[in-house]
């Protein structure tokens, strides 16, 4: 999925977008998801990844 800056600055912003369902009707994301803020690292350093 790809969206302008302006509509992917906050992690929220996944909410407002759509998607079809079985009966071809748009629903937003914000029907099926929550965001929860999660703790993790911010970067992954693999040595010889084949």
């Amino acid at each position: 999925m790809q969206a302008l800056p302006e509509f992917r600055r906050f992690p929220t912003d996944v909410l407002n977008y759509y998607v079809k369902n079985d009966a071809g009707e748009m629903v937003p994301y914000s029907a099926f998801m929550t965001v929860q803020p999660q703790q993790g690292p911010n970067e992954r350093t693999r040595y010889n990844w084949n």
